[in-house]
């Protein structure tokens, strides 16, 4: 009875973990994480099964808050390698545009929080269609982004307090620093110690200039100007980057959002959730939600 017991037992658990596995390779994406409001263009949803198994998808609902704004069905099981493509036109299930705002979409198997496979995703629609305008490192304070690395670590930066025109930012490169933006035609990201202060990030220079920077790092290589990075958080284009010289560094900045990557020797942090104040003073999230 005892071994039949824990057979049984084992039996679960390896179904339980097979079952783990096959969701872990079941994504949910959109084809921008940030949008216009009252643009007219619909939003692509796409869940994409790269398991080995089928998997039910048949509740489409999208929230604002805890409100419903929109829902569709999908009758038909996903495939191994293929997809299930939603649209939705920003409008609500009586025909009214949404408006401006964070909304979360969720996929599940036969309505909200049934059975055990569900995927949650934050997009914002602001009325220009960017978060925090052209702003490649957006300084307010409550702004926030949450990394994820490849080697299943996380780290969190966030804009916590404003004094004199500097912004305390959490592990900022590596460290807690007060940070603020100077300059026009080459906007930079300047960082302060006790008794020094001088330049980290510099943007809107040309691919390939070079410039001299705050310590540790003391030396930048514009490294692209129009990259595209992939995240947990979205897929983000117009992506800067900047090169440490000699030092197997590198950080890509998306406009109006902020850092969504950077990598440090082996180890790449790429972003999973942002909070940023847009251009129009609200907060919008964007990415995995807690």
């Amino acid at each position: 009875m005892q071994k039949g017991f824990m057979a049984l037992i084992a039996l679960c658990v390896i179904k339980a973990r097979a079952a783990e596995a096959q969701e872990s390779k079941v994504t949910l994406v959109t084809d921008k994480s940030v949008y216009a409001s009252s643009d007219g263009q619909s939003i692509t949803i796409r869940l994409k099964n790269d398991g080995t198994q089928s998997v039910a998808a048949g509740s489409l609902n999208i929230f604002r808050g805890d409100q419903l704004v929109f829902a569709a069905l999908n009758a038909s099981p996903i495939p191994p390698g293929q997809s299930k493509v939603w649209t939705w036109n920003k409008k609500s299930l009586a025909g009214d545009s949404v408006g401006p705002g964070t909304y979360r979409i969720w996929v599940g198997p036969n309505g909200v929080g049934a059975g055990p496979f569900y995927r949650n995703l934050l997009v914002a629609l602001t009325p220009s269609g960017r978060l925090a305008g052209k702003s490649r490192f957006p300084l307010s304070i409550g702004n926030e982004w949450t990394f994820r690395t490849n080697l299943d670590g996380s780290l969190t930066m966030k804009v916590s307090k404003q004094e004199s025109g500097w912004y305390r930012v959490s592990n900022l490169a590596g460290a807690n620093r007060w940070a603020r933006m100077w300059g026009e035609l080459y906007p930079t990201l300047f960082v302060k110690l006790p008794g020094a202060w001088g330049p980290l990030f510099g943007f809107q220079r040309p691919q390939g200039s070079v410039y001299g920077s705050f310590p540790p790092f003391n030396n930048f290589k514009v490294g692209a100007v129009n990259e595209t990075v992939m995240t947990p958080a979205g897929t983000f284009v117009g992506c800067y980057r900047l090169d440490v010289l000699q030092g197997g560094k590198s950080f890509w900045f998306a406009p109006g959002v902020g850092m969504v990557r950077f990598s440090v020797g082996v180890t790449d942090f790429r972003l999973r959730r942002a909070k940023v104040k847009g251009t129009d003073g609200a907060v919008y999230a964007i990415g995995l939600p807690d």
